[in-house]
């Protein structure tokens, strides 16, 4: 799900606490958007030099996926991330079409 507010862009805040927080499912992960797919590259080849030293629990390779070139990990605490360079498409496309499942 995407949110935003007042065309400000992203706007989603979610905090679990306590000793049974499970990791996040791949699917409701956090976003970072990058210029070009080099900036995705050149992360990803980040993320598995420092993935020790950071704690990353996991890290998925570059693909092609809804318009977007990304790849996927998984930190320390449970969060997935993916860093992405949007290709076919925009934000405001997406808000656009409206809810893609029924409501």
């Amino acid at each position: 799900m995407m949110t935003r507010l007042n065309d400000q862009g992203c706007l989603v805040v979610c905090v679990q606490i306590g000793d049974k927080v499970r990791d996040q499912h791949v699917f409701n992960h956090w976003g970072i958007d990058v210029q070009t797919r080099e900036d995705v590259d050149q992360a990803y080849e980040n993320a598995n030099e420092y993935k020790d030293k950071y704690g990353i629990k996991r890290i998925q390779p570059p693909s092609e996926l809804h318009g977007d070139y990304s790849f996927y990990l998984l930190d320390r605490d449970g969060n997935w991330w993916e860093i992405q360079c949007i290709l076919a498409s925009t934000y405001d496309e997406n808000f656009e079409r409206g809810d893609v499942v029924p409501m």
